[in-house]
């Protein structure tokens, strides 16, 4: 196995896999976004006594939960098998090259948050990816102008993260080193060692959540701004129904928090590629036999 191919050669093994879940996953995020629009339109019927909107809307909700559901039984069934391969892997691999058992360790122990980012974290990301591009293309058969509002947000979250995405790599880089020394310090069983050792990680660990809390405050600044000049475009609309005014409203609120994935994801994949940094360096001199 090359060095340089550790996660992605596992990824590709299961593509059909991997390709099935997320394919489902847009179908069920398609469904989802045009919820808010016939559910508007289920409001319209209401108030001019009519049902028949609100019977679509129910038909399509139960269909959009049970494809969630369909896959969610067989997420689990697929990341639990490429976890159990890739666990068994990196071992084999790491004691071939005689890594320190503390390594070791420390590694296995980080391949399950690569596994759980993409059983559970890619999901979110391409949900809120979805939000973004989707509201905008709603927003746009409703008031072209809302959209305008909409992308002004861009900029702003944009500069806003890249200085974050510089803070975090340093930081998770700094508590992935502590990490890795875990097993050993243990091992020579001194109390005062021990103690130092989880205090410092506790320290890193309030470090990237107060970097995110940051991050977090500055882009629902923006995102208010947003939501309340979005409304104010509404003032004095006549043409618009109580039904079209909330898939409105949720378009945008959906379009703004949608950015909320953002500092998360930058977080994750400073870890993910730290972690395949370390575990490449570890198996860099040994070629796979498979």
């Amino acid at each position: 196995m090359s060095s340089t191919g550790f996660f992605r050669r596992l990824m590709w093994e299961h593509r059909r896999g991997l390709g099935l879940t997320y394919s489902v996953l847009i179908i069920e995020n398609t469904l989802h976004l045009v919820m808010p629009f016939f559910l508007g339109r289920a409001i319209n019927d209401l108030l001019a006594g009519q049902y028949g909107g609100l019977g679509f809307f129910i038909s399509l909700y139960v269909l959009q939960f049970l494809i969630g559901m369909a896959r969610r039984f067989y997420d689990t069934r697929i990341f639990t098998a490429i976890y159990t391969q890739l666990v068994i892997r990196l071992i084999g691999e790491q004691k071939r090259r005689q890594v320190e058992v503390s390594k070791i360790a420390a590694r296995s122990s980080l391949i399950r948050e690569v596994v759980d980012f993409f059983e559970y974290y890619v999901h979110w990301y391409l949900y809120g990816i979805y939000n973004i591009i989707g509201s905008v293309f709603m927003l746009f058969f409703y008031k072209p102008l809302i959209v305008l509002i909409c992308l002004s947000l861009l900029l702003p979250i944009v500069v806003n993260n890249y200085f974050y995405a510089a803070r975090i790599r340093k930081v998770q880089n700094a508590y992935n080193n502590e990490l890795e020394r875990q097993v050993e310090i243990i091992g020579q069983g001194e109390m005062d060692k021990i103690a130092a050792h989880y205090h410092q990680l506790k320290a890193w660990k309030i470090r990237i959540s107060d970097l995110g809390a940051i991050n977090f405050g500055a882009t629902e600044f923006f995102v208010l701004g947003v939501i309340a000049f979005s409304l104010l475009t509404l003032q004095g609309e006549t043409r618009f129904g109580a039904g079209d005014i909330f898939g409105i409203y949720t378009y945008v609120y959906q379009f703004a928090v949608a950015f909320d994935f953002v500092p998360d994801f930058i977080e994750r994949m400073s870890q993910i590629r730290d972690i395949e940094a370390r575990i490449e360096a570890d198996l860099k001199e040994y070629p796979s036999e498979d």
